[in-house]
């Protein structure tokens, strides 16, 4: 699988991406790929960089999100799953058994944390062919994302995320709202999360507790970590290495 991640240079997401690339790529064995806005060098040692040009006009942030619809459009006939790039996954166990469902499983679209019509960003899985059909892809990025401006103009749900930056949210609004509208033709799954979420499966920085043995055992699915990663870093990479 493809896991697909964004970020520009500020160090409070940067910086997540060479430990989570590793865990993806060396404890998972998935390949991580990062959309990257900015002047910075992203490691390439566990995963693909994908680097993108900035539209000064439009937020960074923005470009952030949009761009882990739009990345699948790079690859052909991959299995593409979007993701934060502060989620570590946890459960080698789970996302072992994800992988040998999605090959024996008849699907358009799966969506592994989703409740009725809104699909958050972690994790959408689907073909990258079936992301360019749902999502209109267009073959310039900037393009894409004056289009998704367009249509989304007239939300009023999560105009203002962390910071109070504006239009917070707006990959999961169109992404939301362009899987809904395929329903009829195309075969959405939403399987449930193993008991649910949160209720005890992810670690999460709101709530940072969790049993080592558990995590060991793979019985948590993912960690949604503290942040910033340079004032955490001795307690994050004391979970990765429990991984």
């Amino acid at each position: 699988m493809i896991i697909i991640m964004s970020c520009d240079d500020n160090p409070y997401y940067f910086d997540f991406w060479e430990p989570v690339s590793f865990v993806w790529k060396e404890k998972m064995g998935h390949i991580p790929v990062l959309a990257h806005f900015g002047e910075k060098k992203p490691s390439q040692k566990y995963g693909i960089v994908v680097s993108m040009e900035t539209n000064s006009e439009v937020p960074v942030h923005t470009q952030c999100q949009l761009s882990r619809l739009w990345i699948p459009k790079l690859f052909s006939n991959e299995l593409c799953v979007t993701s934060d790039i502060d989620m570590f996954p946890a459960s080698k166990k789970y996302w072992d058994s994800i992988n040998k469902e999605l090959l024996s499983t008849e699907f358009d679209w799966i969506n592994l944390n989703s409740n009725g019509d809104y699909f958050p960003i972690c994790y959408n899985v689907a073909k990258s062919e079936t992301y360019t059909e749902v999502f209109e892809l267009e073959n310039s990025f900037h393009s894409f994302v004056e289009k998704v401006l367009r249509e989304t103009e007239n939300h009023t749900t999560h105009q203002l995320g962390f910071g109070g930056l504006t239009r917070w949210g707006i990959d999961e609004e169109y992404s939301s709202a362009k899987i809904v509208s395929r329903r009829d033709d195309l075969k959405v799954l939403q399987p449930p999360r193993p008991g649910g979420f949160p209720n005890g499966h992810r670690i999460d920085r709101l709530n940072w507790n969790y049993d080592a043995d558990k995590l060991k055992n793979g019985e948590y699915i993912d960690c949604h970590s503290l942040r910033p990663f340079s004032w955490h870093k001795e307690e994050i990479m004391k979970l990765v290495d429990l991984i």
